[in-house]
């Protein structure tokens, strides 16, 4: 395998050092904080080529392994790129006929119960999801309201397969929890999108008009948010 490979780098405002997270769903990230230097992140990469190779090849080999089409692939890791949080995800069979999840110290994730049932899992992950997303996607988008003069009723977090988000004329948004899983900045993108549909609950010019007044950068926004399903990992898009 050639190297270094191919990386996106993405700033964090919470981040304290730089951070490298590699997947089959994002490859090579690399988090830096804000203002860093750029002209450093080849040093680094090559820094960790070890780690890379090794986690490359893992990845390799899990992809190989994989269970059939069709089958439900349970989660060893939660990374939740909007928030800049990974979660270690651990199973635990015990007696219990049920699968609960709870939050452990270190951003560990413990999944117990009947964790033979894959199903009962992911139910019980998008449970832990849709808690994590209320927690967070709520006050973020009530807190952007605030700020640009938009009015909010009501909140709902859900799973959703077609949509990142809906509106009502009324002030009632829904937000999909699967924004979790993308940039901070599409999640902005798509809360503009929807706290602007409260005003023109429409696709008009005058609606893209409002929208491009609160996030300028809004086309180049709307064409990534296209392939942004791929972000949102298949036990949640197959348990949605």
């Amino acid at each position: 395998m050639s190297f270094p490979p191919d990386y996106t780098v993405r700033e964090s405002r919470r981040a304290r050092h730089v951070r490298l997270t590699l997947s089959a769903q994002n490859g090579l990230v690399v988090v830096v904080p804000a203002g860093f230097d750029r002209r450093r992140i080849p040093a680094i990469v090559e820094q960790k080529r070890g780690w890379i190779e090794k986690t490359r090849a893992r990845i390799e080999l899990e992809r190989l392994t994989r269970a059939p089409a069709g089958a439900l692939s349970l989660p060893q890791r939660i990374a939740l790129a909007a928030i800049d949080e990974e979660w270690a995800v651990e199973y635990q069979a015990t007696p219990a006929p049920w699968v609960a999840a709870a939050e452990r110290a270190g951003r560990r994730l413990l999944v117990y119960g009947d964790t033979g049932d894959a199903a009962a899992c992911a139910s019980a992950l998008k449970r832990w999801l849709q808690r994590k997303a209320r927690a967070e996607l709520e006050p973020w988008l009530r807190r952007l309201a605030d700020e640009r003069g938009f009015r909010v009723s009501h909140v709902l977090i859900r799973a959703q397969k077609t949509r990142w988000g809906s509106a009502s004329r009324r002030g009632a948004i829904s937000l999909n929890l699967g924004l979790l899983f993308l940039s901070a900045g599409l999640v902005r993108y798509v809360m503009i999108h929807e706290l602007c549909h409260t005003v023109q609950l429409n696709h008009s010019k005058r609606f893209w008009a409002l929208v491009r007044a609160h996030e300028p950068a809004c086309q180049a926004a709307r064409r990534e948010l296209r392939a942004a399903w791929r972000h949102v990992p298949a036990w949640l898009r197959q348990h949605a």
